[in-house]
């Protein structure tokens, strides 16, 4: 587990400091400026903790207090230095994100884990160090494995706000890399909720449909499955209703 104290208490001068280069968040300018009202009104409550590189200061967690004191011009900041790896460092970050259920960017995470894998760690190892799962683990890697790279460059660049972590997750469970990016596009046009996303996902619908015509008609195939759950037949007719918001209603005449 990681060691419970830390580190030796000081006042850090800000030239001193740099930001670790594993962002696990973004910056949030509101609330650094948020952050920056509170400390010149109150001084910085919670020292931040950085660990000794070289001849320089590394921010390990405490960010957004860290910019914050930058944005009034503090001269020092109030730090926990203490001696780690970079991997000791990265797992700092994360365990105190999580543990305040603070957003953390998936696919930096995920990246995270994948750098300590290659450097012989394994799942169920830092699984324990985190106080997480070993599926929890897993389905991070699985994001950067296992997810179009267009899908992962769409949520990074910020894009889209209708594409979540969940979205992400489900989406790399998807073995076809092109059905990934239909469903994605579903979802970003669209507003397609987790839970939906993941009944498609786990359903054995096929993705997509195909409208055909014949003649001067349009005819859509209809799933199997819905034919079977429906007890449809040859001759059969069905009701469809339509609610004027795009929502299609279909019901047996039987």
């Amino acid at each position: 587990m990681l060691v419970e104290t830390l580190g030796e208490h000081q006042e850090i001068p800000m030239e001193l400091l740099r930001t670790s280069p594993d962002t696990l968040r973004n910056i949030d300018h509101d609330t650094v400026m948020d952050l920056a009202k509170s400390i010149r009104m109150n001084g910085l409550l919670q020292p931040i903790l950085v660990r000794p590189t070289g001849s320089w200061y590394e921010v390990v967690f405490g960010n957004h207090r860290y910019q914050a004191c930058i944005e009034i011009g503090c001269r020092t900041i109030n730090a926990f230095v203490k001696k780690m790896s970079s991997e000791e460092s990265l797992l700092y970050r994360i365990v105190e994100n999580l543990q305040r259920n603070v957003h953390i960017n998936p696919l930096n995470e995920a990246k995270g884990y994948i750098r300590l894998i290659d450097n012989g760690w394994t799942i169920n190892k830092i699984a324990n160090q985190i106080g997480k799962s070993d599926s929890y683990v897993s389905d991070r890697v699985g994001l950067i494995r296992r997810l179009h790279p267009a899908i992962a460059n769409l949520y990074q660049t910020g894009a889209t706000t209708r594409l979540k972590p969940s979205h992400l997750e489900l989406l790399s469970r998807v073995k076809s890399k092109e059905q990934q990016l239909t469903l994605t596009n579903i979802v970003t046009k669209n507003g397609l909720s987790v839970r939906r996303l993941e009944k498609i996902v786990s359903s054995s619908l096929p993705l997509r449909e195909t409208v055909k015509a014949i003649g001067d008609s349009l005819y859509l195939p209809l799933p199997q499955k819905v034919v079977t759950n429906m007890d449809l037949h040859d001759g059969d007719s069905v009701y469809l209703s339509w609610n004027g918001r795009g929502k299609i209603t279909m019901e047996t005449a039987k």
